[in-house]
């Protein structure tokens, strides 16, 4: 009650003189006032407050009473009653050969207000407040400017030359945007095509982010886009058509939920960026690229449609490798393919990116592929100590643990006896040899097994 007191002290006629006039008194100020002033600036001032005041009202339960005009007392029967759901303004054209009428009522639990009664009024336009007879209803979404004119009359005519550009205009937003009902022209509801696009391109502050927009039919928007309909008007013949979709959140939703289960975060739900990036511009850059690259299937999969704005042409598909490997005499003798969507690549061709760290490879269609991360880590010393033939890599068999990593389980035939030799546990325990006439010492006995298990890979040694 308090609060209320408050805002009422904020529009009496003293401070509304401070704040709209520079006349030396209140009274000046009020026989000076213009009805231009008092309604561009005055009223919707005081109204804001009004609004805050009613609304506390029906929050608080603080009775409220209508005040008759010179009536210096209030009774029971002079209480106003709050209506705890919204009016919901109801729109109605009428389309005929001649012209067209427009109709603009309110719908109050079901049933339908009669603007034209001498007890309704509007108290506030903006938010929009009327009073009907002993009820007080706040109204969604419509502003009291529109409900004035039909306080007086049932229609307003729209003449037939004003026709086309009144119905795909106005009739077309109202439509969009409010319950409609009306004769003349046909509106269908329908399920549209809709599609997810996600862009790399540049953010507010010029580094590279993954930007979400949702494609409905053609109509792309953001996540924050208010609307949570679309109307397409369409004249066919002399037939107005109006064709009106609605946004599907939750659908929106998953895309978001997708992206974060791909390895993307994003505190406004249209730009995306990895979860752990670099500060450098490019890392950031190559950290998107890579985790487009290793989840493209489950992205495209999902429906989600991939654009790019970046200055070069980057290669969005995987990048993935294929290793194989043979023994030759005392070499491996390495078959690795790098296929970058339809292009299968030696890997060899690879080797100065690897040793000189430079991630970005030309492709033959003058598009750029990203070289994953790990590869750097992963394939550097088989670099160094191998040898490159045109269209291989041959490693020295005594350098075979630089390949522990290198191979995924169908490609390690042909070292397994060799992995031993990392763990030396494994290496098997040879019985004495006859006619050895001592016993060898712990050291001794380990060297033979080691000398003979070398030998049967394949493989010298010394002591």
């Amino acid at each position: 009650e308090r609060e209320v007191v408050k805002i009422i002290n904020e529009y009496t006629d003293r401070i509304l003189f401070k704040l709209f006039s520079k006349d030396k008194s209140v009274k000046e100020f009020l026989e000076k006032i213009t009805p231009e002033k008092l309604e561009t600036f005055i009223r919707p001032y005081i109204e804001r407050r009004l609004y805050k005041c009613f609304s506390i009202a029906r929050d608080e339960n603080i009775p409220l009473y209508f005040q008759k005009t010179k009536a210096e007392t209030l009774h029971t029967e002079d209480q106003l009653f709050m209506c705890e759901d919204n009016a919901e303004p109801v729109f109605r054209f009428i389309r005929n050969e001649e012209q067209s009428a427009y109709n603009l009522s309110l719908e109050s639990a079901g049933k339908l207000i009669d603007m034209r009664k001498n007890s309704v009024d509007i108290i506030c336009m903006a938010p929009c407040l009327i009073r009907d007879d002993h009820r007080i209803l706040f109204v969604s979404d419509v502003a009291g400017s529109k409900l004035k004119p039909f306080l007086t009359k049932e229609n307003i005519l729209i003449p037939k030359k004003a026709e086309l550009k009144y119905f795909s205009g106005f009739v077309l937003n109202t439509i969009n945007s409010f319950k409609v009902e009306g004769s003349g022209f046909e509106i269908i509801e329908f399920t549209p095509e809709k599609e997810a696009i996600l862009e790399i391109g540049a953010g507010l502050n010029g580094n590279p982010v993954m930007i979400l927009k949702y494609n409905y039919q053609g109509n792309k928007i953001y996540s924050n886009e208010p609307s949570i309909s679309f109307t397409l008007f369409e004249k066919k013949e002399e037939n107005f058509i109006f064709r009106k979709y609605h946004r599907d959140f939750d659908w929106e939703k998953q895309c978001r939920e997708t992206l974060g289960e791909l390895g993307f975060f994003s505190d406004d739900n249209i730009n995306f960026f990895p979860v752990s990036t670099n500060s450098k511009h490019k890392d950031e850059l190559y950290a998107i690229i890579e985790i487009v690259n290793r989840n493209y299937s489950e992205i495209t999969d999902y429906g989600f449609v991939l654009t790019s704005k970046l200055d070069l042409n980057y290669n969005l598909k995987p990048v993935e490798i294929e290793i194989s490997s043979e023994i030759v005499n005392d070499w491996f003798d390495l078959k690795a393919i790098v296929k970058v969507g339809e292009y299968r690549i030696p890997f060899v061709r690879f080797r100065k990116n690897i040793l000189d760290g430079i991630r970005e490879y030309e492709l033959p269609d003058g598009s750029i592929a990203i070289l994953p991360e790990t590869w750097f880590t992963k394939y550097k010393n088989i670099f160094e100590f191998g040898k490159c033939t045109e269209d291989s890599l041959r490693i020295h068999k005594q350098h075979f643990s630089l390949l522990s990593d290198t191979f995924n389980d169908e490609g390690r035939n042909g070292f397994e006896r060799l992995e031993k030799l990392l763990i030396p546990d494994q290496i098997p325990v040879l019985k004495y040899p006859k006619g050895l006439n001592c016993t060898m010492r712990n050291y001794q006995s380990d060297g033979l097994n080691w000398l003979n298990f070398l030998q049967t890979a394949g493989l010298g040694g010394c002591l």
